[in-house]
């Protein structure tokens, strides 16, 4: 399911080289290449005005350090750290209500902060389409799965990117697809 917005390309690469020399046009054709993209994403994790608002901050972080950016490395799976690091932060500052979960990984504990994103009853009702369905259930699903599902089935990024994106360790990038394809399963089976 990749999209050609998270595909390196080398048009992509010489864009991003010049972008980094600061060129105005090439910041431009990078805004256009991945504005839907990444305000998307944002839309995914966050509801409302604040998405569009995460995404546009998004990108003036990253034109305003495109000059750490790797050219070793793609170019979409550091832009999406950086909106990953705004969503989080955004949700932290809002104080929704949060749960904690502490990760040991080789004996160092990790702790995580994920907001609670459960759907109202009343947004679970609409049965019109499965894509209706699909669409709630994967809302519904606590940020750390959903994030995971939308990084890889909807933006396409391979397991190794995702943890560079999220920071994690490849082994709970694995585990957390895994659980939260689970969840999604059981939150769909009433439609299939």
């Amino acid at each position: 399911m990749a999209t050609e917005s998270v595909e390196g390309t080398e048009e992509e690469e010489a864009v991003v080289a010049r972008a980094k020399r600061g060129d105005e046009d090439a910041y431009a054709w990078l805004l256009d290449r991945y504005n839907a993209a990444i305000y998307t994403y944002c839309r995914r994790l966050v509801r409302g005005e604040d998405a569009r608002d995460l995404a546009q901050e998004t990108f003036v972080k990253a034109f305003l350090s495109i000059g750490t950016f790797d050219e070793t490395k793609r170019f979409a799976p550091w832009l999406y750290r950086i909106a990953h690091n705004l969503v989080i932060d955004y949700l932290r500052k809002k104080r929704a209500p949060t749960y904690s979960l502490t990760i040991e990984d080789d004996g160092e504990a990790r702790e995580f902060e994920f907001a609670d994103r459960t759907l109202a009853p009343e947004e679970l009702v609409s049965r019109k389409e499965i894509r209706e369905a699909f669409n709630a259930a994967l809302e519904s699903l606590e940020t750390e799965y959903k994030e995971v599902l939308v990084l890889r089935h909807v933006e396409g990024f391979s397991y190794d990117e995702i943890a560079g994106i999220l920071g994690l360790p490849l082994g709970t990038v694995k585990v957390r697809i895994h659980r939260g394809r689970q969840r999604l399963k059981q939150k769909l089976r009433p439609y299939v």
